[in-house]
């Protein structure tokens, strides 16, 4: 009996995150610890001064999270790219649940991706194909949709918008 209310439990809980609103990157950068992983992430590394306004500023232009599995596991993804000049220009970023960790694929001027902070495995594939680096007969376990259970930072409340920008502080 005890099992049965707590799977019920975790079923709602799972539900009411997948219920969430749409969250960005900009929503989970104001919390640690997904703010203080990717600043670590982009420190120090050869990253055009675009990605490290989003880091410091917030400044970007990005679409709303989705949910992927990684190995079985909710994962976080976000694509951030260059204000005034999407195409061939992004930064997908992966969290590990409740942000513990993060990777990222940066494609510049439409040249091969780089990943960031060493992403191994499951989370290398997912990167990649996400950044459009792997064939698309290459065997990568699919995305699952965005209604998939994931850990949103915090209950935020973003624009309504399929996009949104973020412009660095006077």
């Amino acid at each position: 009996m005890r099992f049965a209310a707590l799977a019920l439990i975790v079923g709602l809980s799972s539900a009411a995150q997948a219920a969430e609103p749409d969250t960005y990157i900009f929503d989970a950068l104001a919390l640690q610890p997904y703010k203080g992983n990717f600043a670590r992430l982009v420190k120090g590394k050869d990253v055009p001064d675009w990605v490290k306004a989003i880091a410091a500023q917030g400044a970007g232009t990005a679409g709303p999270t989705k949910a992927v599995d990684v190995g079985g596991t909710a994962y976080r993804l976000d694509r951030v790219c260059k204000v005034g000049a999407c195409a061939g220009n992004t930064l997908d970023v992966l969290w590990a649940p409740r942000g513990a960790k993060v990777w990222a694929a940066l494609v510049e001027d439409g040249k091969p991706p780089v990943l960031l902070g060493d992403p191994k495995g499951a989370q290398a594939r997912e990167l990649q194909a996400v950044s459009g680096s792997v064939p698309p007969t290459a065997a990568v376990a699919p995305a699952t949709p965005a209604t998939s259970p994931v850990a949103p930072p915090t209950s935020l409340q973003p624009p309504a918008a399929t996009a949104r920008v973020a412009e660095p502080a006077p």
